[in-house]
């Protein structure tokens, strides 16, 4: 996609970095899960699912436009 569409290389950087955080934050959440402590799953969850929306969001904006003109 970034040689068709150079003009996305920003945001394919971008995309990239944030599913560097994506393997991090997930991790994060398998240390939360062997430890127990239900409040702490919990919010490391709703952090999980409100950083991933907000990627999804970004890359469904940046992407499906492109995308729908193939």
């Amino acid at each position: 996609m970034a040689e068709r569409h150079p003009s996305l290389a920003p945001t394919l950087e971008r995309l990239a970095k944030e599913h560097e955080r994506v393997t991090v934050l997930l991790e994060e959440l398998k240390q939360a899960l062997s430890g127990g402590d239900p409040l702490k799953v919990r919010a490391e969850v709703d952090r999980l699912v409100d950083e991933l929306e907000a990627h999804l969001t970004y890359e469904e904006e940046q992407l499906i436009p492109i995308l729908d003109l193939a």
